[in-house]
């Protein structure tokens, strides 16, 4: 673990990947740059850019993604799509119901989809929701549909899309 105190002693892992000399380093908190992370591999053996795996991540500058990036998918129990827990959200509703949203960060953009099954029910939206054409689009019960909203103003503002009307 020596070896890695660049990452500030949260190092759960560094390991190669296939007896390789490029791994992955896996942290439950990891605040620096890249140079950081791959100095720490470097003292590890490892050689390259390192995968780096964290729980939260704090860089200092800019984080450009190349590749893949993934996010969790959380089911909500009520209809508070709460921003802190995530990006992606799933529900499925049969009656009329009334989303509100929740730990909209502030001073940065934020987007979110919601995939909803609506089974019955006439949906309103939260507060400062805006739709192609000023209306909310219509839906047909039993089919899946994905709603995406973007805010750049802390959620004063939504501006959404729909993709509605799938197959289940």
């Amino acid at each position: 673990m020596s070896k890695a105190s660049n990452l500030a002693g949260f190092v759960t892992s560094i390991s190669p990947i296939n007896n390789l000399t490029v791994g992955v380093i896996t942290a439950t908190s990891f605040s620096g740059t890249a140079s950081t992370a791959t100095a720490a591999a470097t003292a590890y053996g490892l050689t390259g850019s390192p995968n780096i795996t964290v729980g939260i991540a704090t860089i200092a500058t800019k984080l450009d993604v190349t590749g893949q990036s993934v996010s969790g998918i959380t089911s909500m129990a009520a209809l508070n799509l709460d921003c802190s827990t995530g990006n992606y959200f799933v529900k499925t509703i049969n009656g009329d119901s009334t989303f509100t949203v929740s730990n909209v960060p502030s001073s940065k953009s934020y987007s979110m989809t919601l995939r909803l099954v609506h089974t019955s029910g006439t949906i309103t939206w939260f507060s400062g929701v805006i739709w192609p054409g000023g209306t909310a689009p219509t839906l047909t019960t039993g089919k899946v549909h994905l709603f995406i909203f973007a805010t750049d103003d802390g959620g004063t503002t939504w501006r959404s899309s729909s993709l509605i009307n799938y197959a289940s």
